[in-house]
């Protein structure tokens, strides 16, 4: 399929100029071996869409969460991790979508210069497509996960012994209704000081509350603060 005309290319590695709208990618996928899906020389731009899953909406990760840094790094490996969560970040500013410069984003990166078929910033988007966190669409249109699947067994097995006894503890560290609410309103205030929601994530780790709780409160207190007051909905009770 013949590419659409780009745009100048900016300063900015992520270009983040809004796509036009565009029909929901698929949000079932299969992982399959690394294939050449960028040909040679075609694709200087990509366009980023979102790729939105319900299931892993309330069961996934944020790309960007404690989780994905722990677990998903080991697997997807470091570029294909920071790419990921660059584009999430994208996705955040420009929901519809936007386009990159490919060049540019590889240098931002630290992934060279070269946008050739066998450069690092190809195989590190075909990498994000193999391992299902990313698919291509007509070479040029990159529609990116918004949520990420917890590891499935053979994955965790990849990983060296002590970090799968750590996502052991992360999937079944107990922790009751009054724990989970008092999460809740401190990452609620927290948000509402100014926060960003990842520090929020980590200050509740640090304040004793297990992993996963840390990461379900915080998500929940995102949604509580940027709804209107008359929407808020209360803090589960104890």
């Amino acid at each position: 399929m013949t590419s659409t005309p780009f745009t100048p290319a900016t300063s900015n590695p992520t270009d983040s100029t809004p796509a036009p709208p565009t029909v929901a990618p698929p949000t079932v996928i299969h992982s399959s071996p690394a294939v050449e899906i960028i040909p040679e020389g075609t694709v200087t731009h990509l366009t980023v869409v979102p790729w939105y899953d319900p299931f892993l909406a309330q069961r996934g990760y944020d790309p960007r969460s404690a989780y994905v840094e722990r677990f998903w790094l080991g697997i997807l490996g470091p570029s294909a991790t920071w790419l990921l969560r660059r584009l999430t970040r994208g996705l955040d500013e420009h929901p519809a979508g936007f386009r990159i410069n490919m060049a540019d984003t590889a240098r931002a990166l630290g992934l060279g210069q070269g946008t050739s078929r066998n450069s690092m910033v190809v195989r590190t988007v075909e990498r994000m497509c193999q391992f299902g966190t990313a698919q291509l669409h007509a070479h040029d249109r990159l529609a990116v996960r918004r949520h990420v699947a917890p590891l499935n067994a053979r994955q965790l097995q990849r990983l060296p012994l002590a970090v799968q006894h750590a996502h052991e503890r992360w999937v079944s560290a107990p922790f009751d209704d009054e724990t989970r609410r008092r999460a809740i309103v401190l990452a609620v205030g927290l948000l509402e000081r100014g926060s960003d929601r990842w520090a929020v994530e980590q200050h509740l780790q640090g304040y004793g509350f297990p992993d996963r709780l840390a990461y379900e409160a915080m998500q929940h207190a995102y949604e509580i603060t940027t709804q209107s007051p008359a929407e808020h909905p209360s803090p589960p009770a104890a």
